[in-house]
């Protein structure tokens, strides 16, 4: 996907409400979630869906169309059940409703690509009920910042 799709995916997205938000986060063995970057992903009111993430090449943001998946869903072979019992895996939780992202159920009204130089690594996007999402790229970690006037990462 080009920076061209993206851009148009951003675009796309303006008008259309938020009805779930799900984080993608990194749960280690012992139960902790390592819960302060990871992709962020938008179910939107036309059923369409927006995973932003950052890209192979680390700071690019790349926009999937399509829900996440987890690539060690059951059933499990025993050297995957091995492996996340030692090194943990990625899980989806659904933040829908829960703060701070309770103030992104609205509607997108703008959405805008954020630059580096030639890289287009995230984005802005600001929702009818005043919030603002912010997704940024940098050094292969997708950063969330939920707010305008006290951002912090989520």
């Amino acid at each position: 996907m080009g920076v061209d799709d993206v851009e148009q995916l951003l675009a796309t997205s303006v008008g259309l409400s938020v009805t779930r938000v799900r984080r993608i986060w990194y749960l280690n063995p012992d139960g902790s979630l390592e819960g302060d970057r990871g992709p962020i992903e938008l179910l939107l009111s036309d059923g369409s869906v927006r995973l932003l993430e950052c890209g192979r090449a680390g700071e690019i943001l790349r926009i999937k169309i399509e829900e996440w998946i987890d690539a060690f869903a059951p059933p499990l072979a025993p050297e995957n059940v091995r492996y996340i019992r030692e090194c943990g895996k990625y899980a989806a939780f659904d933040m829908t409703g829960k703060p701070p992202y309770d103030g992104l159920s609205g509607a997108i009204t703008n959405a805008e690509p954020v630059w580096r130089g030639e890289n287009l690594t995230g984005t802005v996007l600001t929702m009818s009920t005043g919030e603002v999402l912010t997704v940024d790229c940098d050094g292969d970690k997708t950063w969330v910042i939920i707010g305008s006037s006290d951002p912090h990462y989520m």
